[in-house]
């Protein structure tokens, strides 16, 4: 029997940072069906060390797509880490987020299969560089999500343009018209209430750029290009919570070659290459990530990784109709991501005071 003072033992009080449509209202709901006291803070409060006084986790999806999040949500985790609090996400989890060019560097470090990719600080050795490349190459910004900021590069004379800007005037980290183009993807997809929402939404984001948007700096001094995987008319999304894995495979946009963001989604297990689940998890394990989701394409070495990300829209996951243990185990099962993370992120801590994963406490 569980008795109050050993569920303490068990269960420290949980900080959560509560922003809608993230992963903290699983965090929220899973504190309460479990009786764990939790407490919402705010990470940019100025009395924060009082509220996380007492506090054993710290959770907090923060988003590249705040301004303020994106240039201190990293800082102040770490400040946290060091007051003794597990995290989520932690430093080898989330320094790395919406940063395609550190995410290069990272990857191949670790030997891992990564796409090659490219990546120069100079004008002179991007240009030397091209006389031998192959096209087409896809060029990308170091941040950007949903395939915004990702074109294909048909020839030397692109690419040319786009070097030029990137060590010129620079390039607008979300592009001007971007949100109103993919309104119209969707609009073509589909003439709903939601396509129509999005096309008043991405008209006015054109008339009136958003705060965020406005805030953000220009990106420029580097240029970052990664060689085209052709006939991939697919990806596949490995998302790695501990012990666990999700996959789904993710259909390109109709007449494009992105998969990201197409919202055409493919559940089926039987769809997911397993290479591609076995990689994902040596890959985590290697770089002790708590969460950490895998884009693959196939190119003609293997499957091979694009880009890695520890956040993501949980609702697009909740129609998996299980998951893969680290043995390479299917499970079919009900899968909750944030539930995943927030028992990790308890694992963690007991271990840290001298438990075990399960929670036995020595």
């Amino acid at each position: 029997m569980t008795t109050k003072a050993n569920r303490d033992e068990l269960f420290p009080v949980v900080a959560i940072n509560h922003r809608a449509g993230s992963f903290s209202s699983g965090w929220i709901r899973y504190c309460e069906d479990n009786g764990i006291h939790y407490r919402i803070v705010d990470a940019f409060a100025a009395d924060i060390w009082e509220k996380l006084a007492g506090c054993g986790v710290f959770l907090w999806h923060w988003t590249h797509l705040d301004n303020a999040s994106k240039m201190f949500a990293r800082s102040i985790l770490t400040a946290v880490e060091s007051r003794g609090l597990v995290v989520f996400p932690d430093h080898a989890t989330g320094w790395h987020f919406d940063d395609k060019v550190a995410q290069k560097y990272l990857l191949e470090a670790i030997a891992a299969p990564l796409v090659p990719s490219y990546c120069f600080f100079s004008r002179c050795e991007a240009i030397k560089w091209l006389e031998s490349a192959k096209f087409p190459l896809v060029s990308k910004l170091r941040n950007g999500a949903g395939a915004s900021n990702v074109a294909l590069v048909p020839d030397r004379t692109r690419a040319l343009s786009l070097i030029k800007r990137s060590f010129g005037a620079g390039h607008l980290p979300v592009a001007r018209g971007y949100h109103l183009s993919e309104a119209f993807r969707l609009l073509r997809q589909e003439l709903s209430a939601r396509s129509l929402k999005k096309l008043i939404a991405g008209i006015l984001n054109l008339a009136f750029p958003s705060f965020i948007a406005r805030g953000l700096q220009r990106e420029y001094g580097y240029v970052y290009f990664q060689e085209f995987a052709a006939g991939n008319d697919f990806d596949i999304r490995v998302v790695v919570i501990g012990e666990k894995a999700i996959a789904i495979k993710r259909l390109v946009r109709q007449g494009d070659f992105r998969a990201s963001g197409s919202g055409r989604i493919i559940y089926d297990p039987k769809e997911i290459p397993l290479p591609c689940i076995e990689i994902a998890f040596r890959t985590a394990q290697t770089l002790d990530a708590q969460c950490i989701a895998f884009d693959f394409v196939i190119t003609k070495r293997g499957w091979e990784i694009v880009e890695i990300s520890y956040g993501f829209t949980e609702s697009a996951y909740l129609s998996c109709p299980g998951y893969w243990l680290s043995t390479m185990e299917w499970v079919p099962a009900q899968v909750s991501p944030s539930a995943w993370i927030i028992e990790n992120a308890l694992s963690r801590w007991r271990v840290r005071n001298g438990g075990d994963e399960r929670g036995r406490i020595a």
